[in-house]
């Protein structure tokens, strides 16, 4: 007689990963704020198309300064939210302090900012958390 081993089944770790990624990503949504008050304004923050530069070139996000209005890409991962978000908020902070605007968009500023911020942020939740609080 001829005997039948079952085994179970190994899901890959690659299906495994794609798996966490697409959970991650829900919860990221899920958690992703509505608005943000940047100095006296409250921007909306949507998910959407943020259109094209004048190149062509797919945006990921864009700030409605007149609309207080802050667009994200739907098709984005979840950190790469995170950091548009960020990034946007940063010309909508600039705007704010009077250093941009329409007509002088400091990108290179704002790209540098969003990374250093970021990882900041990421690294040191302490340190965010001692930032909130209110003496």
């Amino acid at each position: 007689m001829k005997r039948v081993v079952k085994r179970p089944v190994v899901k890959s770790k690659k299906a495994s990963a794609i798996k966490k990624a697409a959970e991650k990503a829900v919860r990221a949504r899920a958690m992703m704020p509505s608005e943000v008050k940047v100095g006296i304004k409250i921007f909306q923050i949507v998910k959407g198309d943020p259109g094209e530069s004048p190149k062509g070139d797919r945006f990921w996000g864009v700030v409605n300064y007149r609309e207080r209005l802050i667009i994200i890409a739907e098709d984005l991962f979840a950190q790469d939210v995170q950091m548009t978000i960020l990034h946007e908020i940063l010309h909508a902070l600039l705007l704010a302090i009077g250093r941009g605007g329409l007509d002088r968009v400091n990108e290179g500023l704002v790209n540098s900012m969003e990374c250093g911020l970021f990882q900041l942020i990421q690294d040191n939740p302490e340190l965010m958390r001692y930032l909130q609080e209110k003496f």
